[in-house]
């Protein structure tokens, strides 16, 4: 298990389970956030939250029964100052014979940025769609059913939005 978690490409560490205090970490950590080993071993997974963060995760984390496993977003900083969206994992472990949980964190950022821009341009989209003034509409791809039709469409054939999407 050792090799495993010292190989794994996401970064993974080994926390106290009644504290957020690190106990082991893996390269990818230490890649991914910027801090050595023993700089690791003087924080807790508190310190790698974004400051205002802190406190209502402290909040989650005494809530929590560390035997169960978890599984949420957090926003990290690393040692560089830069601010990452990560999914963790949190998987209850037995380390050194003491109670711990087993962390993997991957990085979501790139993601949720993709997801944003599709969401603000499909928002985009809506708004022209509605406010063109030529009338316009969306067939679902058997012909028969309209998806969406705008006011000007509306306008133009006389019918409720409720009657032309039936």
């Amino acid at each position: 298990y050792r090799r495993i978690f010292a190989a794994t490409p996401l970064p993974m560490w080994v926390a106290e389970a009644h504290a957020p205090n690190f106990l082991a970490v893996n390269d990818a950590a230490v890649e991914k956030y910027g801090y050595t080993r023993e700089e690791f071993q003087a924080m807790s997974a508190l310190d790698l939250q974004v400051t205002e963060d802190r406190g209502l995760v402290e909040q989650q984390l005494l809530g929590r029964d560390p035997a169960q496993p978890a599984h949420f977003e957090r926003r990290h900083v690393t040692k560089s100052g830069q601010i990452i969206t990560v999914e963790v994992t949190a998987q209850p472990f037995q380390y050194g014979g003491q109670p711990a949980r087993l962390i993997l964190a991957m990085d979501i950022t790139d993601r949720r940025r993709v997801l944003q821009a599709m969401e603000e341009s499909e928002a985009r989209y809506r708004q022209i769609f509605a406010l063109t003034p030529l009338p316009m509409y969306l067939r679902h791809e058997d012909e028969r059913h309209f998806i969406d039709v705008n006011d000007a469409c509306l306008a133009m054939y006389g019918y409720t939005r409720e009657q032309m999407l039936a």
